[in-house]
């Protein structure tokens, strides 16, 4: 069974003179091995998002890791820079249900989850915030926190750091579980007409001036509004699904693309493919 010890955490005070910090003590069940969930049932998810990226770079985005009641895990691929990667490219794995339960348990024990939990707001602009849902045996609890990285704590009082510290080994923890994970190809894509003006940050590698391929997707009459509510809809002229062969041909026809420009009837346009999670809704972004 897996060790999972969140308690270890020996970073010192920013502030000259004061104390080490101490752990959060963390006590879990002897049978916490024994629980289990759904196996649709997404028990942990972890964002990374917000701070100042540009409009395709929003429409692109996906869970950095996501784990559900059975076991099956998908993760960022590393390396990726979440400014400029479209598509973002999702590996899979698999968690054991034992080592799963006992993460759960020590999550819910660590107290972060609780209502109205502060995690302190670093004074630094433009920065991501990173969000985290748990649904163990309960209802599903999220916390979030704004510039989640130790630099950005330095101000911040012992308790703060002390529980942003704790978020940081678990986010460790939970990537630390799924063991070796594999390429992976979605077989259903969300597909984003934006704005033809839309903004993105060009990859290292890519030729600016270079010719778009032509669009091998659906015809764009096909995309429609996405749905009520979803959260910056306002940059999103057209959504659509795909699914099938057609959603893997399409996911590579993307990432052989280096940037999100597709020609499309003789004009250039702009075209976000993105890797749906198991029973994802499509068009609902909220």
């Amino acid at each position: 069974m897996l060790g999972l010890v969140i308690g270890v955490v020996a970073c010192g005070s920013s502030s000259e003179g004061r104390s080490p910090i101490e752990p959060i003590d963390t006590t879990i069940p002897e049978d916490a091995s024994a629980a289990r969930f759904p196996k649709d049932q997404i028990v942990w998810q972890v964002h990374t998002a917000g701070g100042l990226v540009p409009e395709v770079s929003w429409a692109a985005q996906r869970p950095t890791l996501t784990i559900y009641g059975d076991g099956r895990a998908f993760i960022v691929a590393p390396g990726l820079d979440r400014r400029y990667d479209q598509p973002i490219e999702l590996r899979s794995g698999t968690v054991a249900r034992d080592d799963l339960a006992v993460f759960v348990a020590q999550a819910e024990a660590s107290g972060l989850f609780e209502p109205d939990v502060d995690l302190g707001t670093p004074d630094v602009t433009d920065m991501a915030t990173t969000t985290v849902v748990l649904h163990g045996g309960g209802d599903p609890q999220s916390v979030s926190a704004y510039a989640l990285g130790g630099r950005f704590d330095a101000d911040l009082s012992d308790d703060l750091v002390r529980r942003r510290e704790t978020l940081r080994r678990l986010l460790s923890s939970a990537e630390a579980l799924v063991d070796e994970p594999e390429a992976w190809t979605p077989s259903r894509v969300r597909v984003l007409r934006l704005a033809d003006d839309a903004t993105y940050e060009a990859k290292p590698d890519a030729d600016p001036d270079a010719e778009p391929p032509e669009w091998s997707g659906p015809d764009l009459d096909a995309f429609g509004a996405l749905a009520s509510g979803s959260d910056g809809s306002e940059t999103v002229l057209g959504c659509t699904e795909v699914d099938g062969s057609a959603a893997g041909d399409l996911f590579d026809a993307a990432k052989d693309n280096p940037l999100p420009r597709w020609k499309v009837g003789g004009i250039e346009r702009t075209i976000v493919v993105v890797a749906l999670l198991p029973d994802e809704p499509a068009c609902d972004l909220g």
